[in-house]
């Protein structure tokens, strides 16, 4: 996003939420822009502007967003499909059903996020020869705990600035 565009969103936001912005300096404006400008420099600008239009209709709030409320709406308009840990375990206990034989072709099946969560085909397989009762709670609990983690892992990671990223890409 450009500098021009994020003065756009700053006036979207500056129109909406006039108190945050009444006992602004020029200066403080002049840095406002600054480090909008450089925490969406990688961003769509659309997609920063829709976030920013679905915070002034949904947040009560009077005051102005935050750079971080901003990014979490960001992240939530570009993942809607997030499958949830309910969800993904439905989805692997009805896998289970036919893993005793035919895991490999089960584990291909499914969601790419879900199988980051079971692991392997071998671990389909595993739970699959298990007693019902065991996979129903300890192996329900541990998946649904592990993969609601790893999701929320990723959505942290997603909201980073890219150069954060390619560092901590750097020291993996």
């Amino acid at each position: 996003m450009t500098k021009e565009e994020t003065r756009d969103v700053l006036r979207v936001i500056r129109a909406s939420y006039p108190h945050s912005f009444n006992k602004m300096s020029v200066d403080d404006k002049k840095d406002l822009l600054a480090v909008w400008s450089d925490m969406f420099v990688n961003d769509d600008p659309m997609l920063v502007m829709t976030a920013v239009k679905s915070y002034i209709r949904s947040n009560p709030s009077q005051f102005a967003p935050s750079v971080g409320q901003i990014v979490d709406l960001m992240s939530k308009l570009s993942n809607p499909n997030t499958i949830d840990a309910d969800t993904a375990w439905n989805i692997v206990y009805k896998a289970l059903s036919n893993s005793g034989y035919q895991a490999k072709e089960e584990f291909a099946k499914l969601p790419p996020e879900v199988q980051a969560g079971v692991g392997s085909p071998d671990q389909l397989r595993t739970w699959a020869l298990m007693d019902v009762s065991e996979v129903q709670t300890v192996v329900m609990s541990m998946f649904k705990k592990g993969y609601s983690t790893r999701i929320k892992e990723k959505r942290e990671f997603d909201k980073l600035p890219d150069n954060a990223k390619n560092l901590i890409s750097g020291l993996t």
